[in-house]
């Protein structure tokens, strides 16, 4: 499954990253700076650039399905 995470190098979300990377999912998350994206790497995810947010925001809203809908529109 693809997942978009936010705020993935804090605390709880570096451990939520760990847990669905280790399950087998392609997580992605904004990298705020350079060594955000490094952890970001490091822990198996794909980092874009939160500059351009707004194009990744279609990008990964779109398919989201009516039964979570809410939960893709709160974090994005």
């Amino acid at each position: 499954m693809q997942i978009f995470i936010t705020d993935a190098t804090g605390l709880i979300g570096s451990a939520t990253v760990r847990y669905l990377v280790a399950a087998d999912h392609q997580v992605t998350s904004f990298a705020y700076s350079g060594r955000a994206a490094e952890l970001l790497q490091a822990l198996g995810t794909k980092a874009l650039p939160r500059d351009d947010w707004a194009s990744y925001r279609v990008q990964f809203a779109a398919p989201c399905t009516k039964k979570v809908e809410n939960t893709c529109r709160g974090s994005l």
